[in-house]
């Protein structure tokens, strides 16, 4: 009877085990993905204010739509500000241009 008692816990210490590591394996891609957006998005508005400086010679403009864009990158909106298209565009059209 003691063996099966053990037996039943190691099985379910087990099962239990195994439950943990594959859901927290789905969260860690899930993070992965969202990191990987993110610094596309910063690679986009990177880019973006490349473009700015040689088509404006505001730097100080450029800087302000940089962090716009930075900022955009950064927040939990679904939307995109207006004008910025750097979270909305997937990554093989930003990485094309």
């Amino acid at each position: 009877m003691k063996q099966f008692r053990m037996k039943s816990l190691t099985s379910c210490f087990v099962m239990v085990l195994f439950f943990l590591i594959f859901s927290f394996h789905g969260i860690s891609l899930a993070s992965e993905d969202l990191e990987e957006q993110t610094n596309n998005c910063f690679r986009c508005c990177k880019e973006r204010r490349l473009v700015c400086y040689n088509l404006n010679p505001d730097r100080r403009l450029c800087e302000a739509i940089f962090e716009k864009c930075f900022k955009s990158c950064t927040s939990r909106e679904d939307i995109p500000s207006e004008g910025d298209d750097c979270r909305s565009r997937p990554a093989s059209e930003k990485t094309a241009n």
